[in-house]
């Protein structure tokens, strides 16, 4: 549906018709009107026909005194309404349909306002609307009103097709030029996108502004490696952004001025950017994102960063054996971040787990015991070897099953009550070859374990403060190692801020977690980047 927008002026008495002209495509279109409000939708609908289209709708925002009746009983509006509907008759032309809305206040913002958003509400209801803008003339602060609609329009992904203005010159012979001030009434995208780009880093709207103008392939690289930038720090993607953010400064550093108003596009990235290099540190990159008040990401990179930090500087590490003895027996290593971020979040919890190294323990037993090692074996041991020869006695001799030893009967039920699927009757324990098939059905369950060493189920480490508890006491400089130039003290408040805001970074980036306050987190994070700090500036090594 093709919109006409106007806001409607006074009708002068007197005023002769006077003839304008509109070229648009290679094309003339020449109408008459006694007033500067008509042109722009006749030629406008003349223009339309050539296109097999129509002016659909026409919306005339007025004003108390365009509604006011004179002494001919006419107001300003009936009297645009008739021009309009002779004009659309004599052309054999469907006669749009003409919605008018008062403006009562001219001083009011409010309600300057609301009525826009009534403008742009009306064409949301449309069918495909296509809008067009008639800014000749109209009542004061019209254009203000104007340009106000037009962007909520855009807001609402609703094509401008054009904005039109009549020239009327009193001191030139008709005809009057109907012009396009499209361009020029893009200068305020122009600016709405520089804002964005100052203030979030977005670079839509520039992007969208200059698509349609010729410009150097330098500038046009410089919009996309804002738009990279805008995207990866957006998705808090360490490795990208900072790559993005070194494609963009080669860019900036190697431009040469070319217009006025991209050369401001390129100081206001330039500001916004300010103090980045692709020779920063880790932590000086982190501190950057900090200092660019970039809350998030600094999260992100803190949680994604840290780990590399620590052991790339050795302020705490794993000797080369152990990482090679727990890769060889791992099969859960995420490669994907490496050994660093690996050995800081998961390996404390997987191997000094105070749990998990009870179970552990009891599960190398039954490895043991399944290769027939019966050196210092435990009580449970000892009860386990006695069940298992009784079973392998009475496949031979089901008689003794009539009175079977103590071990033997608590084992059973012990399973029956936990409904172990593969030892849970004596038909299945009757049917176990030898010993070492017995020990690998024990230990390949780590709630078998648990139950029959009397252990409670291992729990995950779930608070910062016993994590970080967890990984420093587990310093032998033997195994696990740090620099003994760092109180372990300051090493374990910084891994307990570092596990903090790693909790708090899953929480802003999952829905439905609580985080803390911004403000909470701002301190946080200036507080976890001063503890580190602290540690790398009292480490030995340089």
């Amino acid at each position: 549906m093709n919109i006409l927008v106007t806001s409607l002026s006074l009708y002068l008495e007197g005023r002769e018709e006077q003839d304008y002209i509109l070229k648009k495509d290679n094309t003339e279109y020449r109408v008459s009107g006694s007033q500067t409000n008509e042109p722009v939708p006749k030629a406008l609908s003349l223009y339309l026909r050539d296109k097999g289209q129509g002016l659909d709708r026409i919306i005339v925002v007025c004003t108390p005194a365009t509604l006011m009746e004179r002494a001919d009983k006419k107001s300003d509006l009936s009297r645009f309404n008739d021009a309009i509907d002779a004009f659309f008759k004599k052309e054999k032309l469907p006669s749009p349909e003409l919605i008018s809305l008062c403006l009562e206040d001219l001083s009011d913002s409010e309600k300057i306002f609301a009525t826009g958003m009534e403008i742009a509400d009306i064409m949301s209801s449309a069918d495909d609307p296509c809008v067009f803008v008639d800014s000749t003339g109209g009542f004061r602060d019209a254009m203000m009103l104007i340009i106000s609609t037009m962007q909520l329009i855009k807001e609402r992904s609703i094509c401008i097709s054009d904005v039109l203005y009549t020239v009327y010159d009193r001191n030139l012979p008709p005809p009057h030029r109907i012009i396009s001030r499209k361009d020029a009434y893009s200068v305020y995208d122009l600016v709405s996108g520089m804002d964005e780009l100052s203030a979030y880093g977005d670079p839509s709207k520039l992007i969208q502004y200059f698509r349609d103008r010729e410009m150097p392939e330098s500038s046009q690289r410089i919009l996309e490696a804002l738009k990279s930038v805008y995207t990866e720090m957006q998705l808090n993607r360490v490795e990208q952004s900072r790559d993005a953010l070194i494609r963009l400064f080669e860019l900036l550093d190697t431009y040469e001025p070319c217009s006025a108003t991209f050369d401001r596009v390129v100081e206001l990235a330039r500001s916004k950017y300010s103090g980045f290099s692709g020779q920063l540190s880790s932590v000086e990159y982190i501190k950057w994102y900090y200092s660019h008040g970039y809350v998030s990401q600094t999260l992100s990179f803190y949680y994604e960063i840290l780990p590399d930090i620590l052991l790339e500087n050795r302020i705490i590490y794993a000797s080369g054996d152990i990482i090679q003895r727990y890769l060889k027996k791992s099969r859960t290593l995420v490669s994907g971040r490496g050994w660093n971020h690996y050995f800081i979040n998961t390996f404390f919890k997987e191997v000094y787990n105070p749990g998990k190294l009870r179970a552990r323990a009891a599960r190398e037993e039954l490895e043991r015991l399944s290769n027939n090692d019966t050196a210092n074996v435990s009580k449970t041991g000892s009860r386990l070897l006695t069940v298992i020869s009784f079973i392998l006695a009475a496949k031979n001799d089901r008689r003794l099953l009539t009175s079977p030893p103590v071990q033997y009967r608590m084992f059973l039920e012990e399973m029956q009550k936990n409904d172990i699927p593969f030892l849970a009757t004596e038909e299945e324990l009757l049917n176990i070859k030898n010993e070492k098939k017995f020990f690998n059905l024990l230990k390949s369950n780590e709630s078998t374990v648990c139950l029959l060493y009397d252990i409670d189920q291992p729990e995950d480490i779930g608070s910062a403060e016993a994590l970080s508890e967890i990984i420093v006491s587990s310093v032998d400089n033997e195994n696990i190692c740090m620099d003994p130039s760092v109180s372990r003290e300051l090493l374990q408040k910084l891994l307990c801020k570092y596990f903090y805001l790693k909790s708090q970074r899953n929480s802003v980036l999952h829905v439905g977690n609580q985080s803390d306050a911004p403000e909470v987190l701002v301190k946080s994070l200036g507080e976890a980047i001063e503890l580190l700090d602290r540690v790398l500036e009292s480490r030995s090594q340089p």
